[in-house]
């Protein structure tokens, strides 16, 4: 079996980088604005997702320490 003759970092050595690489919102023809109106939108769910799962959690937390003070014979 044949090794290569350039090293894997070679590659990372020798890439110049493409500059001109358009953005999501150029490649699909999308304004900024829309993009980022978009973009806020879902962090904003994500948000609000995540402050129901800590409501959640400490709820269940405040379950236990209750049941572990008051054990049901």
């Amino acid at each position: 079996m044949r090794r290569r003759r350039r090293s894997y970092l070679s590659g990372l050595f020798f890439n110049t980088g493409n500059y001109d690489v358009p953005t999501v919102d150029e490649s699909f023809g999308f304004s900024r604005q829309f993009t980022d109106t978009v973009s806020q939108g879902l962090m904003d769910d994500e948000r609000v997702e995540r402050e129901h799962q800590k409501e959640d959690a400490e709820k269940q937390l405040e379950q236990r320490k209750t049941d572990q003070e008051n054990p049901e014979m």
